[in-house]
């Protein structure tokens, strides 16, 4: 889950018009190395030592921005921070990503046939679905779009149907 300062730190990346390449470059060369990450946020070592290895490894039109988040304890967050970056990057191009939970395989008819419904839906230029199965879902699936949960499973509707019998509605807030 991306806090809201990471998300803060995404959308000032994102406004700095830093490349989706040079982003998704530097996630891979943070990723690269769990002594990188540890390194930029560990208090012990100098923020001399930290920025010249920020020169070295990142593009240079990253640096400036990675700097600040070393220098206020941000470093160890770049990983959400830039997926925050890729979240705003998509909604601006009325991309809807998703998670899509089947039972079984899904066959990449469904997934097509799917996509191009959410696309309709929800006016988007592109629609990105994330599969997985779970078979504890007995049949059907389960989609998720941002905070919203569509849930088409048996699963689903027999847990449904026992709160309905029992009265054990959970309340609305």
């Amino acid at each position: 889950m991306i806090s809201y300062n990471e998300q803060v730190c995404g959308q000032v990346l994102y406004e700095l018009d830093v490349s989706y390449e040079i982003v998704k470059s530097s996630k891979e060369i943070l990723n690269s190395s769990d002594e990188l990450s540890e390194f930029l946020s560990s208090p012990t070592f100098d923020k001399k030592d930290k920025y010249r290895i920020v020169d070295k490894l990142f593009p240079k039109e990253i640096t400036s921005f990675l700097k600040v988040m070393t220098d206020i304890g941000m470093s160890r967050c770049l990983d959400e921070i830039f997926d925050a970056y890729e979240n705003i990057r998509l909604d601006r191009l009325d991309v809807v990503c998703g998670e899509l939970t089947g039972a079984n395989e899904i066959s990449d008819e469904f997934k097509e046939k799917f996509a191009l419904s959410l696309k309709a839906r929800y006016n988007a230029s592109d629609v990105i679905l994330k599969t997985s199965i779970d078979p504890s879902l007995m049949g059907g699936y389960t989609l998720k779009i941002g905070d919203m949960v569509y849930d088409n499973s048996v699963k689903g509707a027999l847990e449904a149907l026992s709160r309905k019998l029992t009265g054990n509605i959970p309340q609305k807030f």
